[in-house]
């Protein structure tokens, strides 16, 4: 959000603001936020924009391998509401880049089915847009594409098409950013420090699969509340049982292969997109095309009230999702507990009641902390949250400054900046930094740095605040 605010105010993607994806995703919400304003909740409508269109091409999907039961598709929409709806923690790229996995593969699908080389350039050309949208995973979503193709008769001359429409539709996103800010800086930013997330960043997915087993296990011990988490937590069990499906599809070859090849194929990009963060909110990702290789490929019952009776209960199970979501929101509202928050940036967004009573006052104690020009660095990963409460200026690129996105050349200019007083005043989010996710993701020495040069004092919620010695804090 923060991010398209910069670039509305003048500064360069990539040379003025860091941004660690490739740019379609900018490309796609600038207007919406040139016409509405940098507000969450046109973030927020881009994202279920993007959730909706995934929806109904799932369903066309299904249609398309010959899935066309009513129970199929109410499974698969129920499903999408209780476990792929959009998270509210990640960036509009992912939900887009995911999007795009689909469509590549819908073409993919068409190119197995009815070989030409139109086909194979229009699905070269949305695995070109994918990787516009999240470098890695369209990275994946090209070899899964290439790995389709060469199971074709023309297999090199049908690659050879979709290489060129990849290259064409990658370079026509990127190349205008690029001329801009320039090739190094655009480098820098999409793959400068990537060691360094790989190894500060790490969220392994098959911990999140066993905690459930271990959850469930002790789950008729527990709370209604803490006993509910077992259903949300059930999401982490699709990637795993549509893998096994697929295992158990190619062993009982009883599929069409070509088909089969390119569903496996993308579900393995799909499922690499976990790395190096297999949360909950990413594996939300996965749910629509885990969602279509399991309604695919699991086995079903040979007599008919075995079949009924199971497809009723997964239904209702499955509804449980939808319902709680919309049954919890409401009664938040009622209660009192979310209300529809004023603050700048976040105007119109449904916010719990207490984090909007500490945003404000964080907001309000940032705002008199700042100097004549606007300009601070505020140290924190909600950095980009607060650049939107206050209206306050960023002297750097870095609108989450957390330690993964610094390349060495990065630090010794930010250090040297700092040294030479171009960072006059520091707002350091302490308390923030304490939670387990983001210990490994302080920039330590970015705050030594300005506690060696700048005057600090405390601050409400644990912040610190340090200013010139000259103007005070």
């Amino acid at each position: 959000m923060h991010v398209l605010n910069r670039l509305l105010q003048g500064d360069v993607l990539y040379r003025d603001v860091y941004f660690g994806a490739t740019p379609l995703s900018v490309l796609v919400s600038f207007p919406f936020a040139a016409a509405l304003g940098p507000q969450l909740v046109v973030i927020r409508f881009l994202a279920a924009t993007l959730f909706f269109c995934t929806g109904c091409l799932g369903l066309a999907l299904l249609r398309g391998i010959g899935i066309a039961q009513p129970a199929a598709k109410w499974a698969f929409v129920l499903a999408m509401c209780g476990y792929g709806h959009p998270s509210a923690v990640l960036p509009l790229y992912n939900p887009l880049c995911y999007l795009l996995l689909l469509i590549v593969l819908a073409a993919a699908l068409r190119v197995v089915r009815y070989p030409s080389a139109r086909a194979s350039l229009i699905a070269g050309v949305g695995a070109g847009l994918c990787f516009a949208a999240k470098q890695n995973l369209g990275g994946y979503v090209l070899v899964a594409l290439l790995a389709t193709l060469a199971c074709l008769p023309e297999r090199a001359r049908n690659g050879s098409w979709a290489l060129a429409g990849f290259a064409a539709s990658a370079a026509a996103s990127m190349l205008p950013f690029a001329l801009r800010a320039g090739a190094a800086a655009l480098w820098e930013n999409m793959a400068g420090n990537k060691a360094g997330y790989l190894q500060l960043v790490r969220v392994n997915y098959w911990e999140g699969l066993r905690g459930w087993f271990e959850f469930a296990a002790v789950a008729g011990s527990r709370s209604l509340a803490e006993a509910s988490n077992l259903y949300w937590r059930a999401l982490f069990l699709l990637p795993a049982l549509s893998a096994i499906l697929l295992l158990y599809s190619w062993l009982a070859r009883k599929h069409e292969r070509r088909e089969l090849i390119a569903i496996s194929a993308f579900f393995v990009a799909a499922c690499l997109g976990l790395f190096p963060l297999g949360d909950e909110a990413h594996t939300l990702l996965v749910t629509p095309i885990a969602l279509i290789v399991t309604l695919k490929y699991c086995p079903r019952p040979s007599r008919q009230y075995l079949r009924s009776w199971g497809t009723v209960a997964l239904l209702l199970w499955l509804g449980l999702g939808p319902l709680y979501w919309l049954a919890a929101s409401w009664q938040r509202y009622a209660n009192g507990r979310a209300t529809f928050c004023q603050i700048a940036g976040l105007r119109g967004a449904l916010i719990d009641s207490g984090q909007i009573g500490e945003i404000e006052r964080t907001t309000e104690m940032l705002v008199r902390a700042a100097p004549a020009d606007g300009k601070v660095l505020i140290i924190s990963p909600y950095a980009g949250l607060y650049y939107a409460t206050t209206g306050l200026r960023n002297p750097t690129p870095y609108d989450y400054p957390l330690a993964n996105v610094f390349t060495a050349r990065a630090k010794a200019r930010l250090q040297q900046t700092i040294s030479l007083g171009g960072i006059r005043t520091v707002a350091v989010d302490r308390r923030a930094f304490q939670q387990p996710f983001f210990i490994d993701l302080h920039p330590a020495w970015l705050e030594d740095a300005a506690l060696a040069r700048l005057e600090c004092r405390a601050g409400f919620g644990g912040w610190l605040l340090c200013g010139s010695p000259e103007r005070g804090t």
